[in-house]
């Protein structure tokens, strides 16, 4: 029992491989990989590679070397068993002859959440499930709170000094943390769905938001979102430029009714103008998350600034909270990255440290929100740079 224990567990771990290659591209699907295995030897493997494309049970089916009659299929994900974009994978495993499947997972699609493994049971297919396995659940912790929520998963990044300090009293605020800082900070630019920040980080950076450090062969249209309540911005700023990407501003009811002629200038710049109603002049970071998960953003990372950090602190919405530490001191007249004052007793937050590891010689704190998923984002990273 113990050996086909320790084999399962070897076999999943060559389909968890898999389904990271998927990360950051299969939105608003899961990431998932699959290997089939027969006489202890693998004989093909797939993985999900885009919504659309053929799931990662048919990919490793259409890949075997020999024929799959009476192999084990081990996969990340629980099989699907309904159609959607593309028909259910449970009918073509049990077309193929698959004996056994190892599940790594349930899927919390309502619309799957066990009927896969009843069917291909019932169909007469052993059905076993790995041990929970959290690598597994931090691959997908987007999909898994989109599903329950509708609202993207957040990773709130922080670049700072040792001081809390995210800009010097000019209001300098590039290249605090080292080059390689910034390279992990562009993968998971690569891996998000969408980056947001504020009115003011573009007035000060004329930023543009792309993962040109994180070196891939791989295109992907990464989703920029622009927070800015007055409608202070205007089209000419690098973010907004049309490069095949959908560009996304929000604003208030009240800033589209009095500019109507900039909302324009926008719109026909093919930016996507969307307006909230306001409380105390704010928009609820709540009801942002409700508007980008109804577009099917799954993952969204903030990337500032300070009032921006303050908002979603202040939300309770954001599931990571990543702080990268330089060792810099700025001082008195820096920027934080809180603008609020609290008292001792009130600034306590919902945030758990989880995890501290470092790039280069700049620490990184991983803090959670109690609830939410872990996302091992570091363990990705390093393992796909091969260190």
């Amino acid at each position: 029992m113990k050996n086909r224990q320790n084999t399962d567990e070897f076999f999943m771990s060559e389909a968890i491989g898999l389904a990271k290659k998927g990360i950051g591209l299969t939105s608003p699907n899961p990431s998932v990989g699959a290997v089939i295995v027969k006489d202890n030897k693998i004989i093909a493997r797939g993985y999900h590679k885009k919504a659309g494309s053929p799931h990662a049970e048919i990919a490793a089916l259409q890949n075997a070397c020999m024929p799959v009659e009476g192999a084990t299929m081990y996969v990340t994900l629980e099989p699907c068993s309904h159609f959607g974009r593309t028909p259910p994978c449970t009918e073509a495993i049990i077309k193929s002859g698959i004996r056994r499947v190892v599940v790594g997972e349930i899927d919390p699609n309502p619309l799957v959440n066990g009927k896969g493994i009843r069917f291909l049971r019932k169909n007469g297919v052993q059905v076993d499930i790995c041990p929970n396995n959290d690598e597994i659940q931090s691959i997908n912790c987007g999909f898994r709170k989109w599903i329950r929520t509708k609202k993207p998963y957040v990773i709130l990044k922080v670049a700072s000094s040792l001081d809390g300090r995210i800009a010097d009293e000019s209001g300098l605020s590039r290249y605090i943390t080292s080059d390689q800082s910034r390279r992990f900070v562009h993968f998971i630019r690569f891996i998000s769905d969408a980056v947001l920040v504020g009115a003011g980080t573009v007035k000060k950076d004329d930023p543009l938001l792309d993962y040109r450090l994180y070196k891939t062969d791989i295109r992907k249209m990464l989703t920029r979102v622009v927070l800015d309540g007055a409608l202070s911005l205007n089209p000419d700023f690098r973010i907004f430029r049309d490069d095949g990407a959908m560009r996304i501003l929000l604003t208030s009811h009240k800033a589209v009714n009095e500019k109507k002629a900039l909302a324009e200038r926008f719109a026909k710049k093919g930016v996507k103008v969307v307006s909230f109603k306001t409380h105390k002049k704010r928009i609820a970071i709540k009801d942002v998350l409700e508007y980008l998960g109804s577009i099917n953003i799954l993952y969204l990372l903030v990337e500032g600034g300070r009032e921006v950090f303050t908002e979603f602190i202040d939300s309770c919405e954001t599931d990571l909270f990543l702080q990268m530490i330089a060792p810099r001191l700025l001082g008195e007249g820096a920027v934080g990255f809180y603008k609020r004052c609290r008292t001792v007793r009130e600034s306590m937050t919902n945030l758990m440290l989880k995890d501290v590891s470092c790039i280069d010689n700049d620490s990184l704190l991983f803090y959670f929100r109690k609830g939410s998923d872990v996302y091992r984002i570091d363990r990705i990273y390093r393992e796909g740079q091969g260190y």
